[in-house]
């Protein structure tokens, strides 16, 4: 974990749509599905903080798009809470795929 802010280098990578480094932490054997303490996931953070291409490729590595957080949100919820169209459409779609 990153001292600076306790956010898990894969989220943060997530968050800051860093594709490279997403892959190399999934090559190493990290669960691209794997929560924080609040049940945040790489996912939801890459929703976020809107980083389409980010969303795309976790949802290529099976990203569940149904996860739920601690206060019971979706990537979907957060995608829709915040207008972001592009990427409300590819949690749809995922959603509809998962299910």
């Amino acid at each position: 974990m990153n001292e600076n802010d306790g956010k898990h280098p894969f989220l943060k990578a997530a968050s800051q749509g860093k594709i490279k480094l997403l892959e190399e932490f999934l090559e190493k054997g990290i669960d691209v599905n794997m929560q924080d303490e609040n049940g945040w996931t790489a996912l939801m953070e890459a929703t976020w903080n809107d980083q389409p291409e980010a969303v795309r490729f976790l949802l290529n590595k099976q990203a569940d798009a149904r996860i739920r957080n601690k206060d019971g949100y979706t990537s979907l919820m957060y995608a829709s809470i915040w207008g972001k169209t592009e990427i409300m459409d590819m949690l749809k779609k995922a959603w509809q795929q998962q299910s």
